[in-house]
Formats: structure tokens, sequence, C-alpha cells
């Protein structure tokens, strides 16, 4: 694959990307002649401690958008529907404000969306990421998910279930040994990743005997 960005000024220092409101994708430069943090005395006179920049990248094809929307004044409802949204901006301001309001009450419409295998893939992780949020998160349906065709729905159930291993009340521990050894078998390594992950948050609560081999 080709250099996405590449610039011939010597102080060009790109060092983080995030998508915006508007679609477009915008990346923090740095800028600096001296890159070092410990080499380099931090008072150098040509370290430069006043200019950075930001850049706004859009394809060619790509209009910006200006009605970004305001998911502070949306409603629990509407905040489901930007779940849905093409905007990687919106869906993450969506889960994020739905998380914070605790809105506890779309607990059933999210598990809906979960446990609908007609779903999008993503859209069904993504609902599994807020329940995760308001700790609605069921047993039964990351049970499911460990057995889904597609790899990010059982490699995500994982990433869950190593989330909330201090919760017995809410996720047995034998329950998740259960899915570790699953994700230990299964025939993806970012799923068998996982599955190692769990079982290190695991190893204080079950006897070693009963850990499987990694």
């Amino acid at each position: 694959m080709p250099d996405f960005l590449l610039s011939s000024d010597p102080w060009f220092r790109p060092v983080s990307i995030h998508f915006g409101p508007d679609g477009c994708l915008y990346i923090v430069d740095w800028y600096n002649k001296i890159i070092s943090h410990n080499e380099v005395p931090r008072n150098h006179p040509e370290r430069d401690k006043i200019r950075g920049r930001i850049w706004r990248v859009r394809h060619e094809s790509q209009t910006a958008r200006r009605d970004v929307p305001n998911l502070y004044k949306a409603s629990d409802t509407e905040l489901v529907d930007h779940l849905r949204a093409a905007n990687t901006w919106e869906v993450n301001a969506a889960w994020q404000e739905i998380v914070d309001r605790h809105a506890v009450s779309l607990a059933p419409e999210l598990a809906g969306i979960l446990m609908n295998d007609s779903q999008p893939n993503d859209l069904r992780i993504r609902a599994l990421w807020c329940l995760e949020g308001l700790g609605k998160v069921e047993l039964r349906q990351l049970e499911k998910l460990v057995t889904a065709r597609h790899r990010a729905l059982r490699k995500e159930a994982l990433r869950v279930a190593r989330g909330i291993v201090a919760q017995t009340s809410r996720l047995p521990v034998r329950s998740q040994l259960e899915m570790a050894r699953r994700g230990l078998a299964d025939t993806d390594r970012l799923v068998r990743q996982e599955a190692i992950r769990l079982l290190d948050e695991l190893v204080e609560q079950v006897p070693t005997r009963e850990l499987p081999a990694t």
C-alpha cells in the first residue's frame, strides 16, 4: 500500500489522527525540528514550543458536512438512530452520550440489535459496547457472540468478557472460562489473542489446574 501522506517539510511531525464531525480526517502535526525527548536538552533553542499545525484531509469527491448533529439535544431514541450513521465521529459520540446519560431504558432495544443476526456486524458491536457501558451485558448475549460467524463479533465478545471479570454477579467466572476455552480453539489469531488476555484476567480466580494450556 502506498504512503498515505508525505511531506518535503523536514519539520513535519504527524502524531495523531482523528475523524471530525464533518466526516473529514484531521491530522495533528507537532511541527518541530527536534523530535527527541532525551538526547537533546529541553531548553535547546531550536525546540519550537509555539507552533503546531492541524491538517484537514478529505477525498476529492467528498463534500465536507456542515449539518453536524447536536447529540446533547438528541432524545434517547434518536441516539440509537445515530449509532447507524456512516460517520465515525457521529457513531462514537452517540455511544458516549448513551453511556454518559446512563440511558438504561435503551437496553432492550440495544439488546434486540445485538441478538439480531440480520443486523450489520458493526452496528451489533456498537450495541454491545453501549450495553457494556450501561452495565447491561448478559451472559446469554456473550455466549451467542462467541459462536458468531464473523470474527469481529467473537473477538469483541471476549474483550467485553475480559473487561467485566471482577463482576462475577453479572458474569460467572466459570462461564468466562468456557468462553476463553472456545476462543483458544478459534481459527482467527485475533480471537485467540483475546482469549489469552481473558485467561490472564482469570488466573487469580480459577485454580491453575483448570486453566487450559495456551
